[in-house]
């Protein structure tokens, strides 16, 4: 992969003239090489599976790692096979798989000279070896990739994907069993399609001085890699030349790095792009007004989007303070003047469509029940506070309205707007997350409860836990949920986890959004329930 650098002078953003300057867009060009242009809304800081930032890392992580299963395109939550030719739920606690063979890593990983073998000792009675080359995906890899996250030496925020994990055997080169120390409810929907189920090149990451990396992968599997990252501007993916499994359509695929929506739309507009996600905002001009020779899909989203408090710093410490503040705060205003009015306000973290979503919110929407909370905690005339803010134009508007809420019962509120790495790059600075105040963010979901939850464990605090939330019943149900296999029980649990939430005073749940694609007519899209994934490896020409 080549690292083109810029300026700071040249990285301040992508412009409609930057993007101009990547040409518009066209299927086939004159080479006769495909190409699909889709947009990312952060740029990539760490592609490791184990330590991912953001969502957008995840969708190239899909375009250059594989694993046993990945999400099936369509409108139902179903997997089906990645690398793997086989997977089977032996028992409860048992999954045995076998790879498919050939499955080779790149930069040198996935290659091995004649040098390299003692044919004095080779048995050639079993030829696994030779057939399935050298140097290619083993159940070692998977092995190493599961029970690496897992480990709690490694320091991943996502071990509690695999915390039920006991080890993975292996059975021979190909084939190994996943056993699990009890059942676990969410594995197949949560853990496996997605990054923690990455498998990772163990030769090539044990050969890291610390075990680990950030953008540059030491070695590759899937049908693509990264020809050349420019900061702050674009990936441009080629095809892997190693990969034997089906080849995809596009020859290669231009990631554009656009963290405004409706920027995103503009360059669309100006076709620079082929799929994006648009504005919510957009909805209601989009579907009056369609663009031709485009679809606009819409879906329910499962992400979720709330106000925190961090109930550890000096101003939010009293429960009665942040409790005034969920009295304050006007989300029905949030979802009219930030989001037109299109998008539903959450009872909790767990979507509708979701095992454990909750009814109803605890907190209402009260003026003379937040004062009469701070004349309690003794600062009747309010105080001054900060508000931390991603800078999106969306978030930038909630904020302006959470100011003006709080303005009621005299909190003057700072809003302060950082850019996407600054922001999400705080989970790697524990000493920036204990002096944050107050923030407005959303997390990505799986279609899973338990993937919801896990980032409130105490745990989680100085890594995504930002409100240094810390219940020990919390933690409690979060693990006995994981290994409840009846549903009405899971649900139960899962509803009382966002009381716990609620009831501590450091949540504000504002909406589950609503996920968006624009794309053009000339593509077969791939995109999975709820747009979870884009599928871009999977996208034809119509």
């Amino acid at each position: 992969m080549s690292v083109t650098t810029l300026t700071r002078r040249t990285s301040m953003g992508l412009g409609l003239g930057a993007l101009a300057a990547l040409g518009g867009t066209t299927i086939v060009h004159a080479d006769g090489t495909k190409t699909l242009r889709a947009r990312i809304t952060n740029d990539i800081q760490i592609l490791d599976p184990a330590f991912l930032l953001t969502g957008s890392e995840g969708l190239v992580d899909a375009l250059v790692f594989n694993g046993l299963v990945n999400l099936k395109a369509g409108d139902t939550i179903e997997w089906q096979m990645d690398v793997a030719e086989s997977v089977e739920q032996i028992d409860p606690t048992h999954i045995a798989f076998k790879l498919r063979p050939g499955v080779s890593w790149t930069n040198g990983f996935g290659t091995m000279s004649a040098e390299d073998v003692d044919f004095d000792t080779l048995d050639l009675t079993n030829l696994t070896n030779l057939t399935n080359g050298f140097g290619t995906m083993s159940a070692e890899d998977v092995k190493f990739s599961f029970e690496r996250i897992a480990d709690p030496a490694t320091g991943s925020p996502y071990a509690g994907d695999w915390e039920l994990l006991d080890h993975v055997e292996v059975v021979d080169e190909l084939s190994g069993i996943i056993v699990m120390k009890e059942p676990a409810a969410p594995l197949w929907y949560t853990t496996l399609p997605w990054g923690s189920g990455m498998i990772m090149c163990k030769a090539a990451v044990e050969a890291l001085p610390e075990k680990k990396f950030t953008t540059e992968p030491p070695a590759t599997s899937g049908p693509y890699v990264i020809k050349e990252w420019v900061p702050k501007q674009r990936l441009t993916m080629a095809l892997n030349d190693l990969w034997t499994g089906p080849k995809p359509t596009f020859d290669r695929i231009e990631i554009l790095v656009i963290s405004d929506d409706q920027v995103a739309e503009l360059a669309f507009n100006a076709s620079e792009l082929d799929v994006t996600s648009v504005p919510i905002t957009s909805i209601p001009l989009l579907r009056a007004t369609p663009t031709a020779d485009t679809t606009l899909v819409v879906k329910p989203s499962i992400n979720y989007y709330w106000i925190g408090m961090n109930v550890d710093h000096p101003t939010f410490q009293d429960i009665r303070v942040r409790q005034a503040i969920q009295y304050a705060v006007d989300v029905d205003a949030i979802l009219l003047g930030a989001f037109s009015g299109v998008v539903e306000r959450a009872t909790g973290i767990v979507a509708p469509s979701l095992v454990g979503h909750r009814p109803a919110n605890l907190i209402t929407h009260d003026i003379e029940k937040a004062k009469a909370l701070l004349a309690e905690a003794g600062v009747p005339d309010g105080f001054a506070c900060k508000l931390s803010v991603e800078n999106l134009a969306v978030s930038l508007s909630v904020g302006q309205i959470i100011q003006a809420s709080l303005a009621e019962i005299g909190i003057q509120v700072e809003v302060e707007a950082l850019d996407e790495g600054a922001f999400w790059g705080m989970a790697d600075h524990a000493d920036q997350l204990r002096d944050l105040q107050m923030t407005y963010k959303n997390y990505i979901n799986t279609p899973d409860a338990s993937w919801a939850t896990v980032w409130f464990l105490p745990d989680q605090i100085d890594v995504w836990n930002w409100e240094r939330f810390n219940s020990q019943e919390f933690a409690e149900l979060h693990g006995k949920a994981l290994r409840e296999l009846d549903v009405d029980k899971r649900a139960a649990m899962y509803v009382r986890m966002q009381d716990i939430m609620e009831e501590s005073g450091a949540y504000i749940f504002v909406t589950h959004g609503a996920n968006t694609a624009l794309y053009r007519n000339a593509f077969k899209p791939a995109f999975t329930p709820s747009l979870l994934s884009w599928n871009l490896k999977e996208w034809t020409e119509a």
